[in-house]
């Protein structure tokens, strides 16, 4: 809202009443007297003029008006001053009057229009993902704008969000999300700007160390203990997974004798039994022949199978190469962290050290029954390298598929798991 204003004093001179008499009738209007060089038009219809003041004011006032503030309280506060004394001294107390009614509306229109002008605000946008680049949805995030507004809100499904109306300045942005560490990011906004910000890389949460030495071995025996106890449905042994993602390492000992109790357990000699009987169902290696003979060379083949994957991948190599035959249930983040996480545990395991490596120890174990497989398969069979990698091939995706099902099944049907 602008405000105009002109205001011309001339020099007071004393005038003789009936003069100033004749003066006011000459320029009486109807409605208001404006000056005569301004015309109202459509733009100032808003637009009030003050209304004239009597002829003994005229040399004062009479070039004095206002035409966007609406003075309609100066206006009637001018009126007044008609009935006024028409002595020197009165027109200089009138003129002064209407000076400082015009000077308050003035001021008060400039105020309306610094408040009705609110600066322009900002819009502020970014994406939460993981230490892995892969979106984090629902995670809060809370920011406090320069103004100390808050806005508050949770990224959506493809992790991203967007705060608008935001105060131009400084502002902080907190970020929250169950199974990550909480942060915060500060930056910077300017009137009208729309900001994006880098990646919010959320961390995983910190999970709480056991004050023991790898070595302790109270500590390694309660570890075996502990997965010795979990059973699928309290029956199938599930004993290569560690639910406690810190747990120390196993020593050699215990690799072996975790080995021991898994090839021994009575439910995978039920689970070999049954392989071998479906295998003789559906006259697999032919060579063996059909009847209780044939049936008893499939189960021998199938329980050597088990045992010597069990105890060169689960015990001998990784004693050698100084790795985890476990599976280390992550169970935090994304699905599809934790499904690449999953996959990868065939190829890639925890060392005794505590570092994710190559899996030596699990590949090469694989590799090794698929060639010590040949030695006591039909010669029919047996098609040398062939079948050592084809084997070798499937135990490493079956070693990855257990890990998948290991992540998202099979620890709710564990009881008891730690």
């Amino acid at each position: 809202m602008r405000v105009a204003i002109v205001i011309r004093i001339e020099r007071l001179m004393p005038d003789r009443p009936e003069t100033l008499t004749q003066q006011h009738q000459q320029q009486q209007p109807s409605d208001t007297l404006c000056p005569p060089n301004i015309k109202t038009t459509q733009s100032h219809r808003q637009s009030k003029c003050i209304e004239a003041a009597p002829a003994r004011l005229q040399r004062v006032c009479a070039h004095t008006y206002l035409t966007v503030c609406h003075a309609e309280k100066v206006t009637q506060g001018c009126r007044s001053l008609i009935t006024e004394s028409i002595s020197p001294h009165g027109r200089i107390r009138s003129a002064l009057l209407c000076v400082a009614a015009l000077f308050t509306c003035v001021v008060a229109a400039a105020a309306q229009q610094t408040s009705a002008t609110p600066e322009a605000t900002a819009t502020i946008s970014g994406t939460a993902v993981d230490v892995d680049g892969a979106l984090v949805p629902d995670a809060h995030l809370d920011l406090i704008a320069a103004d100390a507004t808050i806005q508050q809100l949770t990224s959506s499904s493809d992790g991203s969000f967007s705060f608008a109306h935001v105060a131009p300045g400084n502002f902080t942005i907190r970020f929250r999300s169950h199974g990550f560490q909480s942060g915060s990011i500060a930056g910077n906004a300017k009137s009208g700007e729309s900001v994006t910000l880098a990646p919010i890389v959320l961390k995983p949460a910190a999970t709480l160390e056991l004050d023991v030495t790898p070595d302790d071995p109270y500590t390694a025996e309660q570890q075996i203990h502990l997965e010795e106890q979990q059973r699928l449905l309290g029956f199938a042994p599930n004993f290569f997974v560690s639910y406690q993602w810190n747990a120390p390492p196993l020593t050699s000992k215990e690799k072996y004798k975790l080995a021991w109790a898994n090839g021994r357990d009575p439910a995978n000699l039920l689970l070999v039994g049954t392989v071998a009987g479906v295998q003789q169902a559906r006259n697999e290696f032919n060579g063996y022949g059909q009847g209780a003979q044939g049936y008893g060379k499939r189960f021998g083949a199938d329980f050597a199978n088990l045992e010597i994957g069990t105890f060169v991948g689960g015990a001998v190599l990784p004693s050698v190469f100084h790795q985890d035959p476990r599976y280390f249930y992550k169970g935090t983040g994304t699905v599809r962290s934790r499904i690449v996480y999953a996959l990868s545990s065939a190829v890639i395991c925890r060392g005794d050290n505590g570092h994710r490596e190559p899996a030596f120890a699990g590949v090469l174990g694989d590799l090794s029954t698929g060639a010590i497989s040949n030695l006591y398969y039909p010669a029919s069979n047996r098609n040398g390298p062939a079948l050592t990698f084809e084997n070798g091939l499937l135990a490493i995706g079956g070693d990855a598929l257990n890990g998948l099902v290991q992540e998202f099944l099979l620890r709710k049907f564990t009881p008891g798991t730690h």
